[in-house]
This record gives structure tokens, C-alpha cells and sequence, in this order.
């Protein structure tokens, strides 16, 4: 199990199993020091340049470490008219991922961009972008 949401600092995890007839038995603790770690960088995907756009944009993502990434592009619906990135192994660090205007049919119009990044060997949604970005192309 990684748990990705702590701060660096020392944690004390202990695992606790519950029986169906309701009685607990209690792992002993295990001391983790994750006061020396570091994520390498954040999960972001970044405002892209142009917006609003007439044919090409480019929108940067940054991985903190590797991760299969799906970027998705809907309209004002919530249907999915683009996949610039469709479950694709993509190293740590910031990539710029093109996006051609004419993959959204030539409408004028705003769309959201929504990122998911997950783990290449377990599958676990490591990271979702909490707000999608917003792009308007003109035509």
C-alpha cells in the first residue's frame, strides 16, 4: 500500500482486522519515517497556451513519477469528443501534449480537459485532476 497523501514526517501505521462476529484483532505498529521524502515535483495539469486557440494548443502535465495517463476532452455535455492521451506510459517530469482543434469537429465552443494518471503496475488511480481546465476555441 503507498500512501501518497502524507506530508514528510514519522507515521505509526497499525492495521486492525474485524471478524464477521464483530471481534477486532490489532496488528502490531508499524513506524514509518517519511520525514526525508520527497515526491519529485506534483501532480498538475497546467493552463494551456494558446486559450483560447484557433487550430493548435498545447497543455502541460506534470507527473511526479512515471504513470499510465488518460487526457480526456469533453464538451459542455460531458461527452468525450477528443483523447489526446489514451492510457499512455508516460515518464516523471512536465510533457506538452498537443491538441489539434480539428479532433473537436471544428466547434466553436468551450471544452473541458479532465487528467487520471495511474499506477503502471498496480492499476490504482494514483491522481485525478480535482478541477478540469477549460478551453475555448474559436473558429
Amino acid at each position: 500500500y503507498r500512501d501518497r497523501t502524507v506530508q514528510p514526517a514519522a507515521y505509526e501505521y497499525r492495521l486492525i482486522d474485524i471478524s464477521l462476529d464483530g471481534s477486532r484483532h490489532a496488528s502490531a505498529p508499524k513506524l514509518i519515517d517519511a520525514a526525508s521524502a520527497t515526491d519529485g515535483g506534483q501532480w498538475s495539469l497546467g493552463f494551456s497556451e494558446p486559450n483560447p486557440f484557433t487550430t493548435l494548443t498545447e497543455i502541460p502535465i506534470t507527473l511526479p513519477t512515471s504513470a499510465i495517463v488518460d487526457l480526456t476532452v469533453m464538451d459542455v455535455a460531458g461527452r468525450t469528443v477528443a483523447s489526446p492521451l489514451a492510457h499512455e506510459l508516460l515518464t516523471g517530469g512536465t510533457h506538452f501534449i498537443s491538441l489539434d482543434g480539428t479532433t473537436l469537429g471544428n466547434v466553436s465552443g468551450t471544452y473541458f480537459v479532465r487528467m487520471t494518471a495511474t499506477d503502471p503496475d498496480s492499476g490504482m488511480i494514483l491522481w485525478q485532476s480535482p478541477n478540469p481546465l477549460v478551453l475555448a476555441l474559436i473558429r
